[in-house]
């Protein structure tokens, strides 16, 4: 019998005038690149000098109009939480580019985003580890590309998978959300094994890095949208989720 697995599709609401978040919860944010020449003039004026650096070494305008609207909405959506004006939000950068807050740790955030063709996802949670991904789901030449990621007990899984495209861009955002919540490079895909699990025709992802490791992270792969797959992975226990998506 062939391996099926079916994806939650999540309710997106407009965010509360006044955002509160919790211990044990985690807000998921979806944003649209896509934008007028007015937003994106607004956005500019949020950047810091390092952020308009690097949105001038792309090679693409539109590449170069995503990376704006990205970092443009990061800041207005991390000011509300930290009740500062978007420009004043400052980040530090690990070894392989994560972004951190880096002058507000009297108000601890954790937060990643991940970005993919026109939308990004933001996670934001408090006081502990946080990692997403994002997909958008083109053909891919599984056959050829899952021994050079993917360790032999992955591989099982695609082969006995319906939809062996679809189980790929699972396995691959939860890896990444986990490498990318841990601040590890691409390097670390093959220390980062991921088994499904099934109790109850739902897919349960967990990473098997190490015993200890494998009692410490939760995921959730869901879809955040049609032909894209995303992955969330945080660290600890299971934890309420909201998703958002601003209105225009």
């Amino acid at each position: 019998m062939s391996l099926t697995c079916t994806l939650a599709t999540p309710d997106w609401q407009p965010p509360p005038a006044d955002l509160e978040l919790p211990a044990g919860t985690v807000h998921l944010w979806q944003i649209r690149l896509t934008s007028s020449l007015a937003q994106q003039s607004l956005w500019r004026t949020l950047l810091s000098a390092d952020e308009h650096q690097r949105a001038d070494q792309f090679h693409f305008e539109r590449d170069r109009q995503h990376y704006i609207a990205c970092r443009g909405q990061l800041r207005q959506i991390l000011g509300r939480y930290l009740a500062i004006p978007p420009a004043r939000v400052s980040f530090a950068y690990g070894a392989y580019g994560k972004p951190t807050l880096a002058n507000w740790v009297s108000r601890p955030l954790s937060f990643n985003v991940s970005h993919s063709q026109a939308i990004a996802l933001i996670a934001i949670c408090r006081d502990r580890a946080v990692g997403v991904d994002l997909e958008y789901e083109r053909p891919i030449a599984v056959a050829s590309l899952a021994p050079q990621f993917f360790s032999p007990s992955e591989q099982a899984l695609l082969l006995a998978a319906a939809d062996q495209q679809a189980l790929f861009f699972q396995l691959w955002t939860c890896k990444e959300a986990y490498l990318k919540a841990t601040g590890q490079g691409i390097s670390g895909l093959e220390q980062a094994i991921a088994e499904l699990n099934l109790p109850a025709a739902q897919q349960v992802f967990c990473l098997t890095t190490s015993a200890a490791n494998r009692q410490s992270w939760v995921f959730f792969p869901f879809r955040p949208a049609p032909a894209y797959t995303a992955a969330l992975a945080l660290q600890g226990t299971q934890a309420a989720i909201a998703y958002f998506r601003p209105t225009d």
